[in-house]
């Protein structure tokens, strides 16, 4: 790295330099076949929203009825992605908003929701959901702190804190749990950050640059009860637009490639822990645990003669750490979901005493 380089963007980079060679030297395949195309769309719910140019669900599910017309798109979508060309269509999005709760109509208290065009968003979906995740699972590589992948909830998450919490008891050992929710996590996720991630997992340069830059000069469209905006808003070239969009096929797989450089390079740094379940036995490391963007940190005093301010400087420099890897990905913590939970045995002479 130049000097001057941010010293966690470097260990990012160097996360993602160790965690491409731990990957096979196969790439991730970005070739659409006319079988992959008739599979996923005769399967597909026609009343699907999307697509701010009115081609539908139902369009692409009516081609993959007839083969000629399934080669054609799959030949198509196949020379996007080699060429590293978008379709001109698929750089506009229309946006929705959704209630995160029933009758809060409240701008701020809504989540945004981009329909991309149909055949865009089931590319990106094909290459990184599908075969880009299918890999990293095969290569063991997602880290255990992450929770949001295939065949786990978020309900186990909540379990293994508790789990946590209860080894600390028996272990009469000082532990905190710090809850550092991530802000807008797919809307901030830097580019260049994420890009290098979705590369370190075996997916082609091309196809990762193709599907970044339809979303850095993006017009995105506004759709209400009144109707559809005729006036777009959007980056540029000269000043793209950054975030990997909810509704994106690729936002869940590339944040949980970015996350797996921030997890990866938060336990070189020394933070973390070993434990041994009292029920099965097996021993295991780790040192957070994490569902999308809902990340909490676990913390135990060393030894059990470690005095609290010893505690406290070892989870304030674990908060520095974190924090300085998320801004190195475009991200922030969210100010007012930022606490934790101290248990001490020290403050009440052997009785744990619970402390915010």
């Amino acid at each position: 790295c130049p000097p001057g380089t941010d010293p966690s963007t470097q260990r990012l980079l160097e996360e993602a330099h160790l965690l491409f060679s731990q990957m096979s030297h196969h790439g991730v395949a970005d070739m659409v076949s006319t079988k992959d195309f008739q599979y996923y769309w005769s399967r597909a719910k026609e009343d699907t929203q999307s697509s701010e140019s009115g081609i539908h669900f139902g369009h692409y599910i009516a081609a993959s009825r007839d083969e000629f017309l399934s080669a054609l798109e799959a030949a198509k979508l196949s020379l996007c992605a080699s060429a590293g060309v978008p379709l001109e269509r698929w750089g506009n999005g229309l946006t929705v908003l959704l209630e995160k709760v029933f009758g809060n109509i409240f701008i701020d208290k809504m989540r945004a929701i981009c329909l991309l065009e149909a055949d865009y968003n089931w590319l990106n979906k094909l290459v990184f959901a599908k075969r880009m995740m299918k890999r990293a699972r095969e290569e063991g590589v997602i880290p255990v702190e992450q929770f949001a992948k295939a065949g786990c909830q978020a309900a186990e998450g909540v379990l293994a804190t508790g789990f946590f919490c209860d080894i600390a008891r028996a272990l009469h050992r000082s532990a905190a749990v710090e809850s550092v929710d991530l802000a807008n996590c797919y809307d901030a996720v830097a580019h260049p950050i994420a890009s290098i991630a979705m590369q370190s997992l075996k997916v082609r340069a091309t196809m990762v640059a193709m599907s970044l830059s339809v979303l850095q000069t993006m017009k995105f469209y506004l759709r209400t009860g009144f109707g559809q905006s005729e006036r777009s808003y959007g980056g540029t070239k000269e000043d793209p637009t950054m975030g990997l969009a909810q509704g994106n096929g690729a936002a869940p797989p590339g944040f949980l490639a970015v996350s797996t450089l921030m997890i990866g390079a938060y336990k070189r740094l020394g933070h973390g822990l070993n434990l041994v379940s009292a029920w099965t036995g097996d021993a295991f490391f780790i040192a957070a645990v994490l569902y999308v963007d809902d990340s909490d940190l676990l913390h135990m005093s060393l030894t059990a003669e470690e005095s609290d301010k010893e505690f406290f400087d070892q989870i304030q420099q674990a908060t520095f750490d974190w924090g300085g890897l998320v801004q190195a990905t475009g991200g922030a913590l969210k100010p007012s979901k930022c606490f934790w939970y101290m248990l001490s045995w020290q403050w009440s002479r052997g009785r744990p005493s619970l402390k915010k």
